[in-house]
């Protein structure tokens, strides 16, 4: 979640200017684990672009991000119209339980990123994992239920948190079908929005607060 800290200024990790068209997924795509992250860029509020930093770090293929700071773990790549499966656990010692998972992500060379962001929370009274939020909207947009949202936050449909208990995994998917998204907890599905805007863009992973892991990040195929 983005809500209590201003999406900071970007300088030339990327080259990117207006909301770029992405690769269709037609085969699957194993991001996480990994060896490395050679497939991803490394945004850090007051660190050098797309430079190392102890904030993500690998652990056997995982990705650990501590949340010591605000920043992402960008994709490289563009994607469109897929399935993206994500796996993950809250570290119960640390302080605090919010990341996102960014889909359609626009890096722009200077000025807010622009993206659909799923909330993960566990533990906090600010929403529920499976939300988004539209970061720089209303140039981020999503229709809901009728009604076009151009800013802020987009509750969950029934408003109930499906993670599991802290140190347990769990299983994010999200469906981004042209301007369809679709979100699932758990096999819970939890939002379902039309005519998104981004429909295409990076795919990244969230510091905010506490330590989270990642343990799979797979893009499939629409079926």
């Amino acid at each position: 979640m983005i809500r209590k800290i201003l999406p900071f200024v970007i300088v030339a990790a990327f080259s990117v200017q207006q909301p770029p068209g992405g690769d269709d997924v037609t085969v699957p795509i194993q991001l996480l684990p990994a060896q490395n992250l050679d497939k991803f860029t490394i945004n850090v509020k007051g660190e050098e672009p797309g430079g190392p930093s102890k904030v993500f770090s690998q652990q056997d293929g995982m990705v650990v991000v501590n949340g010591s700071k605000y920043g992402f773990l960008a994709t490289k790549a563009n994607y469109s119209n897929y399935r993206l499966v994500v796996e993950y656990k809250w570290d119960p010692k640390s302080a605090g339980h919010d990341s996102g998972v960014f889909v359609h992500c626009v890096i722009p060379d200077k000025g807010p990123v622009r993206a659909l962001e799923v909330n993960l929370v566990n533990g906090t009274k600010s929403g529920n994992t499976g939300e988004i939020w539209l970061l720089d909207g209303p140039n981020a947009k999503l229709t809901v239920d009728g009604t076009a949202k151009l800013k802020g936050g987009i509750p969950t449909k029934d408003r109930k948190n499906y993670e599991n208990p802290l140190g347990e995994w769990n299983i994010l998917e999200v469906v981004c079908a042209g301007g369809k998204v679709q979100t699932k907890v758990n096999g819970h599905v939890t939002l379902v929005g039309t005519d998104a805007e981004p429909k295409a863009g990076k795919i990244c992973l969230q510091s905010n607060k506490g330590t989270i892991y990642f343990r799979s990040m797979d893009l499939l195929p629409l079926d």
